[in-house]
């Protein structure tokens, strides 16, 4: 998890200010020490997180919640994130997604944004790409 965390944590002391607000984010992701890092950086930038490892643990956990946000892997084991995807926009109709995987591509991107994601995180990501995403969730 340290050799995650120190790609996630980048450098520099964060773009955040006062006049963002917490946000609730649901980390989605099958890998559990990249899950576990992603859900530290965002509690280290003053958000809430939680993880879950599958579709069926990520739609019980918006059946039971609020998020602000979720950040869903493109590659959750034998499940399909764009699937994922299309499942948790047709039962939370406005949920903002961010999509995030390793063999992130131009086409899998133009992809997932086609299918409603807001956003798109080639991981393993930097403290910093995370920032600019939380600036545009907050700005939109």
């Amino acid at each position: 998890m340290l050799a995650v965390w120190g790609v996630l944590r980048g450098g520099g002391d964060g773009i955040l200010s006062a006049e963002w607000s917490e946000m609730d984010f649901l980390v989605v992701d099958d890998d559990k020490t990249f899950r576990d890092a992603t859900a530290f950086l965002i509690e280290d930038e003053k958000h809430k997180a939680r993880g879950v490892s599958s579709q069926s643990e990520a739609l019980d956990a918006l059946k039971n919640g609020k998020f602000d946000a979720i950040l869903l892997d493109v590659n959750l084991g034998r499940e399909n994130g764009l699937k994922v995807l299309a499942e948790i926009q047709q039962a939370h109709p406005g949920q903002r997604v961010v999509m995030f995987t390793a063999a992130a591509n131009v086409k899998l991107a133009v992809e997932a944004m086609r299918q409603g994601a807001v956003d798109f995180l080639e991981k393993p990501f930097r403290r910093e790409n995370f920032q600019e995403v939380v600036a545009r969730l907050q700005a939109g």
